[in-house]
């Protein structure tokens, strides 16, 4: 049982990174300790609301989403982002849901509002996180969507803690990735991050050439402006002239060279008996004939895995998978499917 802290607006890390939309810090819970005994978090929020909620958990701050629509007392969804380890990933996905759906949404240790947390990184890492903040919130099961890099997360929590996963979506991750991953670690996580690695590693001038530089990204061409500028609101930090994407960089190498390899955490897909859909993009990228999961993989492994099944969402790259209508689409329905069978 997790023993309860209180929840406090890091105010000071709010103007430090001087965050484009001021609602990420704005909107930020408080509450006394007294009152989450017992994982009662939740039920301090009125249904109908969203709230983002920094937790400070035992391995550092985490930064959580929580949109609270539903009256059932132990259930939701839980949403883990990719890489990059944003929870706006997801912002076009969950308003697809159901109203009987709560969505629990997280910044990854490293990234977004959780930034600021230490430097010990890893898939396990990120479970142990995830636990906990399942746990403030009093959640008994749930079901796992991780996109990318949190499909690995998901797939090692649901190896872990069986009990706590009902179902899982896994979004172009958590099989074997595409491509030659061992000879060269950096080249090949640069080939993995794409378009996505030099806007990463660049401290640009003023928001406004930040978020050009962003916007510009050739996979965003294919989702909303008004998506795409919410997502930059709030992944974009800094002041000027030292504004960047709102994460620790060592952080994605760290985690990016841990789903290169071949591990107990990356493989745990292969352990887990829950239901399981993998929704896929058509192409590792914009322009790229192949998909980051080859059809080969999606195969062999469906073949000995009955608790898998596999839907490749056609027009879709792995950037905007998540981010656009075609996949946010073919996601949403896919979690309902995974519902509809626990």
């Amino acid at each position: 049982m997790l023993t309860p802290l209180a929840v406090r607006v890091p105010k000071s890390r709010c103007r430090q990174s001087s965050v484009i939309d001021p609602t990420a810090c704005a909107a930020v819970k408080v509450v006394t300790s007294s009152e989450v005994q017992g994982g009662r978090l939740r039920s301090l929020m009125p249904v109908s609301t969203s709230q983002i909620i920094d937790l400070p958990l035992s391995q550092g701050d985490l930064t959580v989403s929580i949109r609270r629509t539903s009256t059932r007392s132990d259930s939701a969804v839980l949403f883990l982002p990719g890489l990059l380890g944003i929870h706006k990933v997801w912002l076009s996905v969950i308003p697809r849901l159901p109203s009987e759906f709560d969505a629990l949404t997280i910044d990854f240790a490293g990234r977004g509002g959780s930034s600021s947390s230490d430097s010990v990184w890893g898939i396990d890492r990120h479970v142990a996180d995830t636990v906990e903040a399942v746990e403030w919130f009093g959640y008994q099961n749930v079901i796992v969507v991780g996109y990318s890099f949190g499909a690995f997360v998901g797939c090692r929590l649901a190896e872990l803690y069986p009990s706590l996963v009902s179902s899982l979506v896994v979004v172009d991750g958590g099989l074997t990735l595409n491509g030659d991953l061992a000879a060269a670690p950096l080249e090949a996580l640069q080939t993995f991050l794409g378009p996505s690695w030099e806007r990463l590693n660049a401290v640009f001038p003023d928001y406004e050439s930040c978020l050009s530089a962003w916007r510009s990204h050739p996979s965003f061409s294919t989702v909303a402006p008004n998506v795409i500028e919410q997502y930059l609101s709030y992944s974009v930090a800094g002041a000027p002239p030292h504004v960047r994407y709102r994460a620790n960089i060592d952080s994605i190498v760290t985690d990016g060279y841990e789903i290169l390899g071949d591990g107990a955490a990356v493989t745990a897909l292969a352990r887990i008996g829950q239901p399981t859909e993998l929704v896929r993009s058509e192409h590792r990228q914009v322009g790229a004939t192949d998909s980051l999961i080859d059809d080969g993989t999606v195969a062999a492994f469906v073949d000995v895995k009955a608790e898998l099944s596999c839907l490749t969402v056609p027009g879709t790259d792995h950037v905007s998978l998540p981010l656009g209508a075609l996949g946010a689409d073919a996601i949403a329905a896919s979690i309902q499917r995974m519902a509809a069978r626990t």
